[in-house]
């Protein structure tokens, strides 16, 4: 459980950064990531995703995101762990 929070505040803090307006878009306060992670949407993902310098590699993150994605319950806090996870390695790869 600990692992999957990690990588959620992670995933969390590299979507505020790549979309600066992302924090007054969600009328943020000072709260915790996770708390943001009940906010953060699918297409704030991709737009983390869509970051990435090599368009074949962000395209295909993107696509495979869909499928890992569970639409009906659209925030990031409610996605498996398999899905959290395979986002985290996504951004593992933006990092380098």
């Amino acid at each position: 459980m600990k692992a999957y929070l990690q990588r959620l505040d992670a995933i969390v803090t590299a979507c505020l950064s790549s979309n600066p307006d992302l924090l007054q878009r969600l009328g943020a306060r000072k709260e915790k990531l996770s708390d943001l992670g009940d906010q953060i949407r699918l297409f704030d993902v991709k737009w983390l995703l869509m970051t990435d310098f090599s368009d074949q590699r962000s395209k295909a993150n993107i696509e495979a995101l869909e499928c890992w994605w569970n639409i009906k319950r659209d925030a990031l806090s409610s996605q498996s762990d398999e899905c959290i996870g395979f986002v985290y390695d996504a951004l593992r790869h933006l990092s380098r």
